[in-house]
């Protein structure tokens, strides 16, 4: 049978603060801390503040959600490169996660392949 495996955990920056998931729809606030947008809207509909800083945001900023694309960009690619493992039987040799490698490398955001070797 085939079992799935990720190279590693995410990045934690690539998870919410608030929800420990991985992000979806990163938004930072005006204090430059970052969120998935679900759950920091949820948040601030019965807070005024801040998770990370505690820092109480005023009106016009709880509404003020900047969408962070290199975020997004970076935590798809991230998601691209993961790696499947055959185990229990299936032989998968290196070619074969070599080409799957490279067909995924086609498949990233132009300009964030250095994000893929540093991770």
């Amino acid at each position: 049978s085939k079992r799935d495996i990720m190279e590693d955990h995410p990045p934690s920056f690539f998870l919410c603060p608030i929800s420990g998931e991985l992000m979806r729809d990163p938004v930072t606030l005006r204090t430059g801390h970052t969120y998935d947008r679900d759950y920091i809207e949820k948040w601030l509909e019965s807070r005024p503040t801040c998770p990370n800083s505690g820092q109480i945001l005023e009106e016009k900023y709880k509404k003020l959600l900047i969408p962070c694309r290199v975020l997004k960009d970076m935590i798809s690619n991230w998601e691209v490169n993961r790696i499947t493992i055959v185990e229990e039987g299936q032989n998968a040799s290196r070619t074969n996660i070599e080409r799957k490698k490279k067909e995924d490398h086609r498949a990233q955001p132009p300009g964030l392949s250095i994000w893929a070797t540093a991770t």
